[in-house]
């Protein structure tokens, strides 16, 4: 492995990186460039990149000193994919520098070229003296010393520093360790005293929750009664002006009207079919003679059919009225019955209550259905008004053995069966 070695001047910790930072940007093929820093030869080392050397705080705190802190400062790195380094190592009173690489002569003297340029060498021989004089030799030992004189009160205010810096860093782990174990005594102590107040509040929440429980039971039965004593005061106001509303009877007067119009409409065309039964035309003659028998036929048809039509109307307007008056006393006598559900319902409730209170349990669920049973139920419902045709149709129907539709209409043949389940039917109605 091609290496050399020499002495150049001593320079900051800062100087030499920057250094070797341009040596290696003027090689070509230069890859990884890793730098390692030793505070003493054995220990104490510090790793990084080169380019990453002034965003590590400890680095950086270090190179902004601009002493020479660092004993051994190396430069490893990959050239031409072969190894290759620079090492300064510090001595007195000159630097030492080693470089070293196993590529070929011709790069490998460019590296040595290019680490010359940054670090020249001040390598005095033995004849130094003789050749530029005493005076000048004495110079320069005077100046290496002074210079070395003052690396070494450097490094020592950095001592200094570094010591104090890790006193204070000590004194203030401390204080926080001190702080983070009182803190942490005290949150201890607030979550003791936490839940002691949490459990005298459950206590106290269970004996208010206890005592209203009282309260309630207590006021159940007075609460009760005086809802059911209101139940049924409103029930008993409804019953004494129990009674249509001024819109529903409005509502009826139209109806009302067209069952009497129709009614006396028809009774019209009875008298005045009964009173005229046959009616010619202006070109004819009143001659009976010439009247068809069809036409009279026809004739006294009418007003039997018209006060056929009169009494069916007037029968089913009757059973319209019938209707409204059951469905409005049915709707009383419920009224009357909620009056004694009500009481009966409460009766019901105060005996649960009663009985979960002596016995510890809720009362069985066979016995209270023996006792709501109907309890609130409707089962009163009016019947439909029906026309006397839709009677008579059904009566016919139920009549006849044997009914055919034709080209003639709907024909029904009867028995004697049916014509005597007719006449009973007509009997019973009458």
């Amino acid at each position: 492995m091609p290496s050399r070695n020499f002495k150049t001047f001593k320079r900051t910790d800062s100087d030499i990186i920057s250094r070797f930072r341009m040596a290696v940007e003027a090689l070509e093929k230069v890859a990884d460039p890793k730098l390692a820093l030793w505070l003493e030869s054995n220990n104490s080392r510090l790793d990084c990149n080169l380019d990453e050397a002034e965003s590590d705080e400890v680095i950086k705190r270090i190179l902004e000193a601009n002493s020479t802190v660092f004993l051994l400062i190396h430069l490893d790195f990959s050239y031409n994919g072969k190894a290759a380094r620079i090492h300064v190592t510090r001595q007195e009173p000159l630097d030492d520098v080693t470089v070293s690489t196993d590529t070929n002569p011709n790069l490998s003297a460019l590296l040595f070229a290019s680490a010359f340029k940054q670090f020249p060498t001040t390598a005095r021989d033995s004849n130094f003296a003789e050749v530029f004089g005493k005076e000048i030799d004495t110079f320069y030992r005077h100046q290496h010393e002074l210079v070395r004189q003052l690396q070494e009160a450097a490094t020592h205010q950095i001592s200094i520093q570094q010591d104090f810096q890790e006193e204070q860093d000590k004194r203030f782990y401390d204080r926080c360790s001190r702080k983070d174990l009182e803190i942490s005594e005290l949150r201890k102590k607030l979550e003791t005293e936490h839940d002691l107040a949490q459990t005298s509040l459950e206590k106290e929440k269970k004996a208010l929750a206890k005592r209203l429980k009282e309260l309630d039971d207590s006021s159940n039965t007075h609460a009760r009664r005086q809802l059911r004593e209101g139940l049924k005061s409103d029930v008993s106001n409804s019953l004494e002006t129990f009674g249509l509303s001024k819109g529903t009877i409005r509502k009826r007067i139209p109806i009302h009207t067209a069952f009497v119009l129709a009614i006396c409409m028809l009774v019209f065309g009875v008298g005045y079919f009964s009173v005229n039964p046959i009616v010619l035309s202006e070109s004819s003659e009143p001659s009976i003679g010439t009247v068809a028998i069809s036409h009279m036929i026809i004739a006294y048809l009418k007003p039997i059919l018209l006060a056929v039509g009169a009494l069916f109307m007037l029968i089913y307007y009757i059973r319209w009225n019938d209707r409204w008056s059951e469905a409005h006393a049915s709707e009383e006598f419920r009224l009357k019955r909620i009056l004694l559900d009500i009481d009966r319902a409460s009766w019901v409730v105060e005996l649960a209550l009663e009985w979960r209170k002596d016995k510890d349990k809720e009362i069985s669920s066979e016995l209270l259905d023996r006792l709501t049973i109907n309890l609130f139920e409707d089962k009163i419902s009016p019947a439909d008004a029906r026309h006397p045709s839709e009677d008579m149709l059904a009566t016919l129907l139920r009549a006849s053995s044997r009914l055919r539709a034709g080209p003639n209409g709907l024909e029904a043949e009867f028995n004697s069966s049916g014509t005597n389940k007719i006449a009973d039917k007509v009997s019973k109605k009458t």
